[in-house]
């Protein structure tokens, strides 16, 4: 479990010039100042297994060949029947490009194919057997050509392309769309349950390369989603996963649901559908609030992540607060151009009490959330494993975007190369359900590198009349005190004088 003192020993030893990391399950160190001294290596060798725990991460390296079938853990079965029942979600990995200039379908395939060949996961599917899901690498994707008559007819058949639901396991399906001999349309779509944003990224960044008849990023074959699946089975069955366990089920322990408070007389329903609301932070605030997060010494989306905790707190008056964190997962330099389902998620517990000032509570969440990300495990064995003591998920989800170099050209903007003219294209999205118990809401944070973009999902039908736009206003007025005057106590702000 989390021990202060393991995590001090292991930063003494580096003051010591020393650098500590586990390896096939034994502690290994390396000195670059002579041998260890005396004392600092009785302590280390004291807490031997505690240190094993602490330092014990994942390794991905590629494996040279691929395995025709993977098993995953019994717990992803939550996330695959998850994904598999809300065809929204399981569907919400796409892209759709427009290509216009001197092109053919059958370049359009050809470069297709070479993009199947590089990445194994575009050619699996998904077989449950004894309650677990199994990765069969066995059946290439579904690339097909169909004619637009009518330009009217495009965003229906964009959407069909997308958001047709997938049948017998299948992960991935394109479909180009012929709209005259000089424009077409390229739209894929992967499974959520093996792939995400980040995945999605790069396979459009190379069909368009391709396309424009430039190499990819590598030449060599890149590393494999089973790659990255083989390195998580072999960690799950190490020390490091039953140190973190230990560490959820102590931190965890009593945290109660937080949602927004419900209406009085909810929708019979079981499952209702979702709203969405957008809050905008211009420049000027963002430009303060990056300031404040420097003088700080915390990142920009901790910022956000404290106002969110303080507007709960004053919205809801309670102090211990629990916010579920979307994490990208790419920590580790290999898994930066991974095709495939790396995304995470981690609770952070926090209590916030009026009395403190906003670097107080900034300080505590950034804390917070450095130690909850360090100790993360896989969401769904964690999910059951809170479930044994009877803590529930239930809690607002946070997912902060931040701002990509490439994001300052204007969304849609036409990139012209080689006599081929590329854009993006929006896809409609079917409306989203989503059911009473299964959570709070969702918040994301957009930083779209000047302004930012907050979106708020809930259920308004569950919710009692005016929560969320206290909420808001709440949120609002915590960002501007933080970002006014970090010092000010959190009692102070005009939300907390009710």
């Amino acid at each position: 479990m989390y021990d202060r003192d393991v995590r001090k020993l292991v930063s003494n030893a580096a003051g010591e010039g020393i650098t500590l990391w586990v390896e096939n399950g034994r502690l290994h160190y390396r000195a670059t100042r002579g041998d260890i001294p005396g004392p600092l290596r009785a302590a280390l060798q004291s807490r031997k297994a505690d240190l094993i725990g602490e330092l014990d991460q994942p390794v991905f390296k590629k494996r040279g060949s691929t395995p025709h079938s993977l098993r995953y853990p019994q717990f992803w079965l939550d996330f695959w029947q998850e994904t598999s029942g809300n065809l929204p979600l399981a569907n919400v990995i796409h892209f759709a490009v427009s290509l216009t200039g001197d092109i053919s379908p059958e370049r359009i395939e050809a470069a297709l194919t070479t993009l199947v060949s590089r990445y194994d996961l575009l050619c699996s599917r998904v077989k449950v057997e004894d309650d677990a899901p199994c990765l069969m690498l066995e059946q290439p994707p579904t690339i097909s050509v169909v004619v637009a008559d009518d330009p009217a007819m495009l965003p229906r058949l964009i959407q069909e392309a997308i958001y047709t639901p997938f049948e017998d396991g299948q992960l991935c399906r394109v479909r180009i769309i012929e709209i005259s001999p000089s424009e077409h349309v390229v739209a894929m779509v992967i499974h959520h349950f093996v792939a995400d944003p980040v995945s999605c990224t790069i396979l459009a960044d190379e069909l368009v390369a391709s396309l424009h008849g430039r190499p990819p990023r590598t030449t060599e074959r890149p590393m494999q989603y089973c790659d990255y699946l083989l390195g998580m089975n072999d960690w799950l069955s190490g020390a490091g996963l039953t140190y973190r366990m230990a560490f959820w089920q102590e931190h965890m322990k009593g945290a109660q649901p937080v949602r927004f408070p419900p209406a009085e007389d909810p929708p019979p329903a079981q499952v209702i559908p979702l709203d969405c609301l957008e809050i905008p932070i211009d420049e000027d605030l963002r430009t303060r609030l990056t300031r404040a997060s420097a003088t700080l010494r915390a990142p920009l989306a901790v910022a956000l992540l404290a106002a969110k905790f303080a507007a709960l707190a004053a919205t809801l008056e309670r102090s211990d607060l629990v916010i579920i964190i979307v994490h990208s997962g790419r920590d580790d330099p290999a898994l930066l151009d991974l095709v495939g389902f790396t995304l995470n998620c981690f609770p952070v517990r926090i209590c916030v009490l009026p009395d403190m000032s906003y670097a107080d509570l900034f300080e505590s969440v950034n804390e917070a959330y450095n130690r909850a990300r360090d100790y993360q495990v896989p969401w769904g064995l964690l999910m059951r494993s809170l479930a044994q003591i009877g803590v529930a998920g239930i809690a607002p989800i946070f997912d902060y975007m931040p701002a990509k170099p490439e994001a300052k050209a204007p969304a849609g903007q036409l990139r012209e190369a080689s006599g081929l003219q590329v854009r993006q294209l929006p896809v409609e999205r079917p409306a989203e359900t989503t059911s009473v118990d299964w959570k709070a809401h969702e918040f994301a944070a957009i930083d779209q590198g000047k302004g930012m973009l907050v979106t708020l999902k809930y259920a308004a039908a569950a919710c009692r009349a005016g929560c969320v736009e206290e909420f808001v206003t709440a949120f609002r007025l915590c960002l501007e005190a933080l970002a006014r005057d970090p010092r000010q106590l959190l009692n102070e702000s005009p939300c907390w004088t009710k």
